[in-house]
């Protein structure tokens, strides 16, 4: 049931492809090309590359200021700071170290799902091409048969056969 499934969902997608381009390559390229999950998958990629390129810097710097007016005088404070912070431990290493290991991850389960598909394609594309060689056999057959039926007829009327034999190989 799952890959009758599969090669009615392969043969829906297919259907924009001309019957002159129907091959297992173009089905194959076009199968990855149009599958949404991994279109996502795709984009987990992007994100967990822009995560690491964002993990293992240091916060933003803060401005700090302060303006104290002295009431009891022409004079105040004016005070300006920068503040950055820096971390003791190797967090920084160890965040950008767990990012490059989630976006090789990222990247594994993607190819293994392209991979998958590509196989997956492949295989009905190939079981569809060897439907449609067979029918083409079969039609050939059929004609042969029908023409050597016609043969057979035509020599019993001549009476160099057997009629029998031409209802025979009609049948």
């Amino acid at each position: 049931m799952k890959s009758f499934q599969f090669l009615s969902a392969l043969l829906v997608t297919a259907l924009p492809l001309s019957a002159a381009t129907f091959t297992l390559d173009s089905a194959v390229r076009h199968a990855l090309a149009e599958n949404r999950d991994l279109a996502a998958a795709r984009l987990r990629i992007v994100e967990a590359s822009a995560r690491r390129e964002q993990s293992g810097r240091l916060s933003n710097p803060e401005l700090e200021t302060e303006v104290r007016p002295n009431t009891n005088g022409r004079e105040g404070v004016l005070a300006l700071g920068v503040i950055q912070r820096f971390p003791l431990t190797a967090r920084l290493r160890l965040e950008r170290a767990v990012s490059q290991a989630e976006l090789t991850a990222a990247t594994a389960e993607v190819h293994t799902a392209e991979r998958a598909l590509a196989a997956q394609v492949a295989f009905g594309v190939a079981d569809w091409l060897a439907f449609t060689a067979q029918r083409q056999v079969r039609e050939q057959q059929r004609a042969h048969g029908d023409e050597l039926a016609q043969a057979a007829r035509a020599a019993g009327q001549r009476g160099e056969g057997s009629d029998l034999e031409a209802q025979q190989l009609e049948l």
